[in-house]
């Protein structure tokens, strides 16, 4: 990384879900979304999205296990 301005989102997202045989084109439709979205208000930083199952995410903390 060079220190430009990003922004991190994670997505949780259920066991099946993740499994699913449509979850890429649903995931790549996530992130073209929310890259248009930060684009179209003026964010000019750069989209990181990861994706993790509801198994691997504790649901207090929501820290990844």
């Amino acid at each position: 990384m060079d220190g430009d301005p990003a922004v991190w989102v994670w997505a949780i997202v259920g066991d099946g879900e993740v499994e699913a045989e449509d979850f890429p084109e649903h995931s790549e439709a996530t992130r073209l979304w929310i890259s248009n979205a930060l684009s179209q208000t003026q964010i000019e930083r750069w989209p990181y999205m990861n994706f993790r199952a509801e198994s691997e995410v504790d649901p207090v903390t929501l820290q990844v296990l």
